[in-house]
Protein backbone atom coordinates (compact mmCIF):
# COMPACT_ATOMS: atom_id res chain seq x y z
CA UNK A 1 0.00 0.00 0.00
CA UNK A 2 0.93 3.22 -1.20
CA UNK A 3 1.27 6.41 1.56
CA UNK A 4 1.60 9.85 1.13
CA UNK A 5 4.87 10.38 2.35
CA UNK A 6 6.40 7.77 -0.19
CA UNK A 7 4.29 9.46 -2.64
CA UNK A 8 5.41 13.10 -1.63
CA UNK A 9 9.17 12.03 -1.71
CA UNK A 10 8.53 10.37 -5.36
CA UNK A 11 7.65 13.51 -6.71
CA UNK A 12 10.12 16.32 -4.94
CA UNK A 13 13.15 13.96 -5.41
CA UNK A 14 15.55 15.05 -7.52
CA UNK A 15 13.92 18.45 -8.69
CA UNK A 16 16.44 21.06 -9.17
CA UNK A 17 15.45 24.49 -8.34
CA UNK A 18 17.36 28.03 -8.68
CA UNK A 19 17.80 29.61 -5.30
CA UNK A 20 18.25 33.29 -5.68
CA UNK A 21 19.90 34.93 -2.65
CA UNK A 22 20.96 38.47 -2.12
CA UNK A 23 24.45 38.66 -0.85
CA UNK A 24 25.37 42.43 -0.24
CA UNK A 25 24.12 44.38 -3.16
CA UNK A 26 23.97 40.91 -5.82
CA UNK A 27 21.27 38.79 -6.19
CA UNK A 28 22.98 35.26 -6.44
CA UNK A 29 21.46 32.27 -8.09
CA UNK A 30 22.00 28.65 -6.41
CA UNK A 31 21.12 25.68 -8.26
CA UNK A 32 19.87 22.71 -5.94
CA UNK A 33 18.44 19.32 -5.83
CA UNK A 34 15.90 17.99 -3.77
CA UNK A 35 17.04 15.00 -1.80
CA UNK A 36 14.36 14.78 0.34
CA UNK A 37 12.70 16.26 3.55
CA UNK A 38 15.47 17.15 6.80
CA UNK A 39 13.99 15.76 10.09
CA UNK A 40 12.59 19.38 11.05
CA UNK A 41 10.16 18.90 7.89
CA UNK A 42 12.37 21.52 5.28
CA UNK A 43 13.77 20.65 2.42
CA UNK A 44 16.73 18.47 1.83
CA UNK A 45 19.10 19.72 -0.95
CA UNK A 46 22.20 19.44 -2.43
CA UNK A 47 24.24 22.35 -4.60
CA UNK A 48 26.58 21.94 -7.17
CA UNK A 49 29.01 22.72 -4.61
CA UNK A 50 28.15 19.20 -2.77
CA UNK A 51 27.02 21.35 0.35
CA UNK A 52 24.02 20.05 1.95
CA UNK A 53 21.33 22.22 2.46
CA UNK A 54 17.66 23.11 4.03
CA UNK A 55 15.12 25.00 2.15
CA UNK A 56 12.80 27.01 3.88
CA UNK A 57 9.70 29.38 2.79
CA UNK A 58 9.88 32.89 2.53
CA UNK A 59 6.81 33.51 3.79
CA UNK A 60 5.73 35.84 0.88
CA UNK A 61 4.97 33.14 -1.77
CA UNK A 62 2.00 30.97 -3.02
CA UNK A 63 3.78 29.04 -5.09
CA UNK A 64 6.18 26.55 -2.99
CA UNK A 65 9.46 26.93 -5.18
CA UNK A 66 9.37 30.29 -5.25
CA UNK A 67 10.96 32.81 -2.69
CA UNK A 68 13.06 29.84 -0.75
CA UNK A 69 15.84 30.55 1.70
CA UNK A 70 18.84 28.76 1.65
CA UNK A 71 20.41 27.42 4.95
CA UNK A 72 23.31 25.47 5.11
CA UNK A 73 23.58 22.31 7.08
CA UNK A 74 26.73 21.44 9.09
Amino acid sequence: MWYLGTLVMLFIHGQRVIIQEKNENQVVENVVTIQGLTPSGYLLAIGEDNQMCELHPDGNSFDFFKGLVRRKIE
